[in-house]
């Protein structure tokens, strides 16, 4: 069964725990001497001198004055606090807004300028938004997706592939032959295809190469 507040000493971290949590209610809030079982236990928390005390031994106030290493990091964080402030009006900036990256990059697009028309651009011309998408084409090259390509016109090789079952090629055969699908094979000869991908037409070229002489003697 564990202990109440009661029942302990007061003015350490074994207080604080048994459940003496308010300064004005513990029985040493006007001390001179100890700190209160808050206090012990924070002190505890923030001193390793003071860590090392039994639990239950009372806290003097004497041992939770700060240490000159605490005192330099207590400076330290006051002084980036005040840079913070306006040296005009005294008010406080956001931190956002005091370190706001530059336009043109990607972390300026992330904090929200999104509009190529109204952004400033860098030195290169670039806004935030095309600052972004290029650095998500890099990252895609990267991981080794290949940059895009846009179709080509395959008029010449739907003429040809229209010629194919006078010759007694199947659209079907020729499909599978040069690795095409059949929708797309089916789509050129109809003329619903006008473009392809540069690789497929390339597939489509080799094996209507393939295929030739046996067209040019079917014609003869």
């Amino acid at each position: 069964m564990g202990q109440s507040h009661e029942d302990v000493a007061h003015g350490t971290a074994l207080g604080f725990r048994a459940g003496c949590r308010s300064r004005g209610g513990c029985p040493l809030h006007q001390s001179a001497t100890l700190l209160t079982c808050v206090e012990a236990e924070f002190a505890r928390r923030g001193d390793y001198a003071i860590a090392r005390l039994p639990i239950d031994e009372p806290v003097a106030r004497v041992k939770a004055v700060a240490t000159p290493q605490s005192s330099r990091v207590q400076e330290r964080a006051r002084e980036r606090r005040e840079s913070m402030r306006n040296p005009r009006t005294g008010a406080r900036v956001g931190k956002r807004a005091s370190s706001e990256p530059p336009h043109g990059t990607t972390a300026r697009y992330l904090r929200g300028c999104r509009s190529s028309g109204d952004c400033p651009r860098n030195a290169d011309d670039l806004s935030c938004v095309e600052a972004r998408n290029a650095a998500r084409r890099n990252q895609a090259r990267r991981r080794g997706v290949p940059a895009y390509r846009a179709s080509v016109d395959a008029t010449q090789v739907a003429r040809v592939i229209r010629t194919l079952p006078d010759t007694g090629v199947s659209l079907r055969k020729f499909a599978k032959e040069s690795g095409v699908g059949r929708t797309t094979v089916a789509g050129l000869a109809n003329g619903s295809v006008p473009r392809v991908h540069p690789d497929t037409l390339a597939r489509l070229a080799r094996a209507l190469d393939a295929i030739r002489p046996a067209m040019e003697k079917e014609r003869a």
